[in-house]
């Protein structure tokens, strides 16, 4: 099975289109698991949620763009990670982006403003780890 194409960089509403979506996948995820926790005799510590609310968003992004190049938001929304030269991202990349989506609501998510106004769409992750977003092409032909 051949590698999809891609048909230019996705933009800002797509994005955070298919951002909201992995958000709401991670929050139910950690508040399944701290529930599990603490209905279970597991002696847990006191802060749980705090910690799955910081490691399981980092886990799942760089486990699901390493791997698959791409989130299930960006899946249901028809978009992929990429490098620049339109490689594969590997972990290490991987992680330095999401480390960046953690940190964006600190920056008042200027970096994803600032993916709305550049002709690349790039937001501050992207340039921080050398990737892009794009569309894939099955999804690009028939929104035409």
């Amino acid at each position: 099975m051949s590698e999809p194409r891609h048909c230019g960089p996705a933009g800002f509403w797509i994005r955070s289109g298919a951002a909201f979506i992995d958000t709401f996948i991670t929050a139910w995820c950690v508040y399944i698991v701290s529930r599990a926790v603490y209905v279970s005799s597991v002696p847990q510590p006191e802060n749980l949620p705090i910690y799955l609310l910081i490691l399981f968003p980092l886990f799942y992004h760089t486990f699901a763009v390493a791997r698959y190049g791409k989130t299930i938001g960006q899946q249901l929304a028809g978009i992929a990670v990429m490098g620049e030269n339109a490689s594969k991202v590997g972990y290490p990349r991987s992680l330095a982006r999401a480390v960046i989506l953690l940190v964006e609501p600190f920056l008042l998510f200027i970096g994803s403003l600032i993916g709305a106004f550049t002709s690349q769409k790039r937001m501050l992750q992207d340039y921080a780890a050398g990737t892009r977003v794009v569309y894939l092409e099955s999804v690009s032909t028939n929104i035409r």
